[in-house]
This record gives structure tokens, C-alpha cells and sequence, in this order.
């Protein structure tokens, strides 16, 4: 697909592609928030997990905090552990 430059120096164009950059950025910046809060929890309870569960928690910990995002199974399954901690 060709790029077009007449386009790219659209204003009303950036400025549209700048909103919507800037959303899913903020979108991204409230799940990271939310994983965090989850993984936070886990490793405050982290005694009280079963060795696999503490292996996984350690595993989540650094994909964060490296930027790496989590699977969909890794985000359900902590999703799932803090869950089980809080009831």
C-alpha cells in the first residue's frame, strides 16, 4: 500500500491519528495499572501460593516489569489467582 504524503501533512489528519494514538495509549496505561494492582496482590500473598502459582507470579513480574506483555492465558490466570485471593 503506497504511502500518501499529502495526507500525512493533513492537520485535520494528524491531528485525528495524535487522538487516537494518545487513547490507545491510555487504554494501554489502565491495564497495565490494573495487571500491576493484581500482581501486587499476588506477591504480597505469595507465602500462601502453591510453588507453581509462585513460579508464575515471579514469571508475570518480570514480563512487566520489562514491558512485555502478558499472554491471554497469563493475564486470566493472574487475573484468576488475585481473584481467589480476595474471596
Amino acid at each position: 500500500m503506497p504511502i500518501d504524503f499529502s495526507k500525512l501533512n493533513d492537520p485535520v489528519f494528524r491531528e485525528q491519528i495524535r487522538k487516537e494514538r494518545e487513547e490507545a495509549e491510555e487504554k494501554q496505561a489502565k491495564k497495565d495499572a490494573e495487571l500491576q494492582g493484581h500482581l501486587n496482590k499476588c506477591l504480597d500473598a505469595y507465602e500462601s501460593l502453591p510453588e507453581r502459582e509462585r513460579s508464575f507470579i515471579l514469571s508475570c513480574r518480570t514480563c512487566i516489569s520489562t514491558h512485555r506483555q502478558l499472554s491471554d492465558a497469563q493475564d486470566k490466570w493472574l487475573r484468576d489467582i488475585s481473584a481467589r485471593l480476595d474471596g
